[in-house]
């Protein structure tokens, strides 16, 4: 058999072919100056072929592309933008249609050229490119992130908003990214569109521990902000990114917010800690004064969660002249058992209470511990 140099092209064309069947195998024919060399034994194997050595290549990575390109003022793209949009009524809009579709004429590439429009100088055309790239935009393109990122620090609440739509389809490390934008926003004369504030707090909330960034803006809306759904709000976020120590403080003095609504999602976070909420036991048994029914069902819940430290604050609230304050606070001693019988003097005292529910409640709870 006859191996030449070519014995790889050989080899290759059995593949073709199909070795093993009855097509037959291409015949190769050696070119000039090919040196053929007769093997002296017949044999069916074929020589071993070393590979030919390849030379490594390193690919080639992308840098992330994080800056607009400039925008070209007398691109007619730009004239479209400005009326892309169109008022609905008080605060709202709507793309217009007859824009969109002077936009789609202009060809496939029109919807990519309103990208460096987000930083137009004029309001309508950052608005009308805004709205409408809201729809296409894909957080897994840093261009996009980095674009509708600037968003938030626009004058404009309504593109500021757009913005924050864009942020929350992002992930973890990129919302993180844009912390102190959103931060900014926190402050109500920075930004003055409750529904943005809201948005943003309980956007950091979802991003749990990894939002930890935004403890102390958040503890300071819980607080300070003039609306109380923001501080609502900013109270849950608070108890998803900080720890029960960190929490805490910030649950403790909304207990005595001048908003029912406050107080009842600061009680109800506080049960949610458990005997975390140990320190709170205090300001939970003064809460079961409150004026509003639901705060007073959740920090009794809070209290009983906490379980035996919790009946010195529920031994207190005993010794107070509100009715409701001493009916909870007999319904909770009852249910911890033998760890209230150092609250039995508390206990018999109330035996006496001009109120029937609260006299009968503490004859049986007393003979309960007595027994």
């Amino acid at each position: 058999m006859r191996v030449s140099s070519l014995r790889i092209a050989a080899v290759c064309g059995c593949c073709l072919a199909g070795c093993g069947t009855n097509v037959p195998a291409p015949v190769i024919t050696p070119g000039p100056g090919t040196t053929v060399v007769e093997s002296k034994t017949e044999t069916s194997e074929m020589p071993e072929v070393q590979p030919t050595p390849q030379a490594q290549v390193t690919p080639t990575i992308k840098p992330r592309v994080t800056s607009l390109p400039p925008a070209d003022p007398n691109d007619p793209v730009r004239q479209i933008a400005a009326k892309l949009v169109e008022p609905t009524g008080p605060g709202g809009w709507r793309i217009s249609e007859a824009a969109a579709l002077e936009l789609e004429r202009l060809g496939p590439d029109a919807t990519a050229r309103l990208l460096p429009l987000l930083g137009d100088k004029q309001l309508e055309v950052r608005r009308g490119a805004a709205f409408h790239l809201l729809s296409s935009f894909d957080p897994a393109i840093p261009l996009h992130v980095a674009a509708f990122t600037g968003l938030l620090a626009d004058e404009d609440a309504t593109i500021r908003g757009i913005g924050l739509q864009a942020v929350r389809q992002m992930n973890a490390a990129d919302m993180s990214t844009a912390q102190p934008q959103l931060t900014a926003m926190l402050d109500p004369e920075r930004e003055t569109k409750v529904e943005n504030r809201v948005a943003i707090v309980r956007l950091a909330g979802n991003l749990g521990t990894k939002g930890t960034a935004f403890t102390a803006s958040l503890t300071k809306s819980a607080t300070t902000d003039p609306d109380e759904r923001v501080r609502s709000a900013a109270i849950f976020a608070l108890t998803q990114v900080a720890t029960p120590e960190q929490s805490l403080p910030t649950l403790r003095q909304a207990l005595t917010d001048k908003q029912a609504a406050v107080r009842l999602v600061a009680a109800g976070r506080l049960r949610s800690l458990s005997t975390n909420a140990e320190p709170a036991a205090a300001d939970l048994g003064n809460a079961l004064a409150d004026e509003d029914e639901r705060v007073r069902t959740a920090a009794s819940e809070a209290l009983v969660r906490i379980g035996p430290t919790a009946q010195p604050a529920l031994t207190k609230a005993l010794e107070s002249n509100n009715v409701n304050a001493k009916k909870l606070a007999l319904a909770c001693l009852s249910s911890l058992g033998p760890a209230a019988k150092p609250a039995l003097p508390a206990i018999e005292k109330c035996q006496q209470d001009s109120d029937k529910d609260i006299s009968e409640a503490a004859k049986v709870l007393a003979a309960r511990l007595k027994g």
